[in-house]
């Protein structure tokens, strides 16, 4: 199981039981995970891109970081070709700002008098 700062953007996770790769993709608000699932041994992308989990059962999820050799055989631009036609419904830069927006509400919270 993986430390709590160890779940990071464009990090790759192995689930070595299931033999998966997780490619975080951002964090948004509410510590949730949008991220990237393929097959370890084949590269192949597992279902559709950009799924979405709690940051914490990511953590219980991963065994472990997935080392250089095995990101290289990962298929990413499988997930790409997927945004990049719109076949998802959305698109990459429709999760991103979310990230941004959460970052933002933070500052602020932080900026504000709490008395």
């Amino acid at each position: 199981m993986l430390n709590r700062r160890d779940v990071s953007v464009g990090k790759y996770y192995v689930n070595d039981r299931d033999h998966t790769v997780r490619e975080v993709i951002t964090v948004m608000h509410h510590n949730k995970v949008v991220y990237n699932a393929y097959d370890l041994r084949s590269g192949n992308l597992l279902r559709a891109p950009a799924q979405i989990c709690h940051k914490a059962r990511m953590i219980r999820w991963a065994d472990r970081e997935a080392r250089p050799e095995e990101v290289a055989k990962l298929k990413r631009d499988e997930a790409t070709a997927v945004f990049e036609h719109g076949e998802q419904g959305f698109k990459i830069e429709d999760v991103i700002p979310e990230t941004n927006k959460a970052h933002a509400q933070t500052e602020l919270r932080n900026l504000t008098p709490s008395g």
